[in-house]
């Protein structure tokens, strides 16, 4: 998945918006999961939203010069820790 910049909108505003959706959408993919039951279903899920936590930080660390050192590297950790607590799961399937 490519990220596009709107000439005609605050690029660190569409940026923002890009990370937050990326983290919506690995949230909503494991929902997803959990409500179905599904072992297989689930094992994806958690791929695709470490997958999306990925890009999200991937996105902030873009944007660290903007954002500033201590600001980006709060949100990097803490998307990093949640890519991580969703290993022991990946593990388990």
């Amino acid at each position: 998945m490519g990220f596009r910049v709107d000439p005609t909108r605050d690029p660190l505003e569409g940026a923002v918006r890009a990370a937050a959706r990326q983290v919506d959408a690995a949230a909503r993919t494991l929902r997803a999961a959990l409500r179905a039951a599904d072992v297989a279903g689930s094992a994806a899920a958690v791929h695709e939203a470490r997958k999306a936590l990925r890009r999200a930080r991937s996105l902030v660390e873009l944007l660290r010069p903007w954002w500033g050192r201590e600001d980006a590297g709060d949100l990097t950790a803490l998307l990093r820790d949640a890519r991580r607590r969703l290993a022991g799961a990946r593990d388990a399937t």
